[in-house]
């Protein structure tokens, strides 16, 4: 767990690093939600539930995934880690998957964002944030599969 928490550091530090990375991220700074973040992380680290709310477009379904999974991977928690954000359709799930990894500089299903809708999964080992429909989260956990798939609080600490 520990080298693959420092592969996928090492990939996002590249990726950050990257032109493209950083125009990616100076347009992500321009969001609404960027102004939570530390409040969103310290959030998480402390308690079990967060309500985020806003308006349509300031990226609540985009950015606060990548914001969790960037500070796991700072932390060196990367390989442990997995969130699932899940949606009612499952073309908002779809669709938002193929946009965060687009922000992530990688194609979904082959990096580190995958999605999973019925009938239709694009993921792999590395994907640390799982975009699917909350009929399949429910399954997930109906079914004992272990939700490994999920984020737990353990996560961050």
């Amino acid at each position: 767990m520990k080298e693959q928490s420092i592969r996928l550091q090492v990939q996002c530090e590249r990726w950050r690093e990257s032109e493209e990375g950083k125009e990616c991220h100076k347009q992500r700074r321009s969001l609404p939600i960027a102004q939570m973040e530390e409040s969103l992380k310290a959030t998480m680290i402390n308690e079990q539930v967060a309500i985020v709310c806003g308006e349509t477009g300031s990226g609540k379904s985009t950015q606060v995934p990548q914001m969790l999974l960037e500070h796991a991977l700072a932390s060196g928690k990367g390989g442990p880690t997995n969130i699932l954000c899940t949606q009612p359709r499952r073309i908002a799930a779809t669709s938002l998957a193929r946009r965060v990894a687009s922000e992530r500089g990688e194609k979904v299903g082959e990096g580190m964002v995958g999605y999973q809708v019925r009938l239709e999964s694009k993921r792999n080992n590395n994907t640390r944030l799982l975009f699917c429909t909350t009929g399949i989260a429910l399954r997930m956990m109906l079914s004992g599969i272990p939700l490994s798939l999920s984020l737990s609080r353990s996560t961050f600490r």
